[in-house]
This record gives C-alpha cells, structure tokens and sequence, in this order.
C-alpha cells in the first residue's frame, strides 16, 4: 500500500510539472532559458549564431 501512495504522488509531481510547463510555454511566461537576466553564460544567445552557421554551410 505504502508503494502505491509513493508511486502516485511521484507521477502527480510529475504531471504538475508537466502542466506547468505546458501552461508556460502556451501564455509566453517562459523565455525558453534558465536565466532571468540577460547574463553572459546563457548559452541562448548563441542559439542565433549557430542557425546562421548551419544557414551559411549549405
């Protein structure tokens, strides 16, 4: 009994998770990046650079 209740509020964790994250992409709160300043290590910014790369190989 005790693994069921442990199984079940793992995956309620996880679909909460899930779920939140879906509701943050669809409303555009999430900035697709883990910072929340513009810092020199995202490595978001070189996101841009690398498809232009790509672009330019062809």
């Amino acid at each position: 009994m005790l693994e069921i209740i442990i199984v079940v509020a793992i995956v309620a964790i996880v679909a909460l998770m899930a779920g939140r994250s879906f509701y943050r992409t669809m409303t555009g709160k999430n900035d697709g990046c883990g910072c929340g300043v513009n810092c020199h290590s995202c490595t978001c910014k070189d996101f841009p650079e690398a498809y232009q790369r790509q672009d330019s190989d062809k």
